[in-house]
Parts: structure tokens; sequence; C-alpha cells
């Protein structure tokens, strides 16, 4: 069997961190750092450079796995290079520095890009690198060997989750996400199951497994609770 050192469930866990405290991490900084410029804006700016990089690492890793084992198919390879690539050209943010007042019919067309088309293609990026991700891994044999090594990956997981769920929400891309979460959902499962039968437990596939399963149940919380998805900020809450 060939092991990633460090091992995949470090860099997965390293994926949610990143994902997590970047997306989330900037509603806490409202300061200016230049102005216009909040510090949030620089974060978000920095966020892709945090983040991609990471994904690029667990998808070459997961590669090189499949490919000592020849079992990472021409289809597998190309299906998953184009999820890549498209879900890191999507991975964008498009900053809003206009003041409403002085040029409101700007304000506006800046508000679509940056509040509506910007948040759906950040989200549906990093769907489509999760999805990438889960394609590569198909028929990986590596396997966790401990309970800390699941701790990490659950806990990676669950950041990564919570952050999907979070972005959408307040990114107001819940008509996008949620049915995206379903077939992340449903994609690992199917892949998971499938593998269930072999001493292996794919460290990917299970860590996109927990992150959908649990965006899934917030959507459903959230919905029930509030009879429909408002913003954070339209209850107060930020």
């Amino acid at each position: 069997m060939s092991r990633a050192k460090p091992s995949l469930h470090v860099w997965l866990f390293l994926f949610g961190l990143a994902f997590a405290s970047f997306h989330i991490l900037p509603t806490f900084f409202p300061a200016f750092f230049i102005k216009p410029l909040t510090y949030s804006d620089v974060l978000d700016f920095i966020t892709p450079l945090a983040v991609i990089p990471i994904a690029f690492f667990l998808y070459f890793r997961i590669c090189r796995i499949n490919s000592q084992r020849f079992l990472h198919s021409r289809f597998q390879r190309i299906s998953s290079r184009i999820l890549l690539g498209l879900g890191i050209l999507l991975y964008v943010s498009i900053a809003r520095l206009i003041d409403k007042a002085n040029d409101p019919e700007l304000f506006e067309a800046a508000y679509l890009f940056d509040e509506i088309i910007s948040h759906a293609m950040l989200d549906g990026g990093i769907f489509l690198i999760s999805l990438s991700l889960i394609a590569a891994s198909y028929k990986m044999f590596h396997k966790l060997n401990s309970l800390k090594e699941f701790g990490f990956l659950s806990l990676g997981a669950c950041l990564c989750g919570f952050t999907f769920f979070v972005n959408s929400i307040e990114g107001q891309t819940v008509v996008l996400i949620l049915p995206a979460t379903f077939i992340g959902l449903v994609l690992s499962l199917a892949f998971y199951l499938k593998e269930l039968k072999s001493e292996m437990r794919n460290p990917t596939i299970l860590f996109f497994l927990i992150a959908y399963f649990l965006c899934l149940i917030l959507f459903i919380y959230w919905g029930v609770k509030f009879k429909g998805y408002p913003q954070f900020s339209e209850l107060g809450w930020i």
C-alpha cells in the first residue's frame, strides 16, 4: 500500500481549515486596512491563494497514489482535471468598493456582480473542486489507520460542510448550493458504499461524505426553523 507523507487526512483537514478560516473570519474584521479596503477585502483577495494550492496538492497526491496502483483510468483522469480546472476558474470574488449614495446605478451593477454572480461563481467553484477530488480518488487504495486520523479528517470535513452552508446562506446561493449539496452527498455515498466491501476506507470520499451530510442537515434545520433561508445579516446576527 502506498501512503502519502504527510498522510492525506492531514491535508484534508488543512483544506477544510483553510476554506473555513478564509470565508468565516472576514466577518469579524470590519476595520479598514487602507481606505477604502477593509481587512475583510484583503482576506477575500488572499482566499484563493490559500485554498487552491491545498486543493492542487490533494488532487495530484491522489492521482499519484492511484497511478501507482494502475487504477487511474484515462476517463477518470481527464474528467477530474476538467472539473478541477473549471472549479479554480470560478473560485473568484469581485470586490464592491463603490459608494451607493454617490453613484447608485454603478453601485447596483457592482452589487449584482459582487453579491449575486460572484457568490454563485465562488460556491460553484468549490463544489466543482470537491467533485474533482471525489472523482480522482475513486478506487484509491488508501485507508485511515487510527482514531486520531479519523478525528482530523472529521473535523476538517465538518469545517468544510459548515462553511459551505454559511456561504450559501449569506451569499444568497441556496437555490444553487442546496441541490449541489444533495448531488455531492449522493455521489460520495455511492462511491463509499461501492468500496465498503474492501478493507479500505477512502479518506477523500469519506471527507466529502461527512461534509455534505452535515451541510444538508443544516439546510434542513434552517429551512424548517425559519420557513425559508434568510441571511444571517437579515436576522441581525452579523
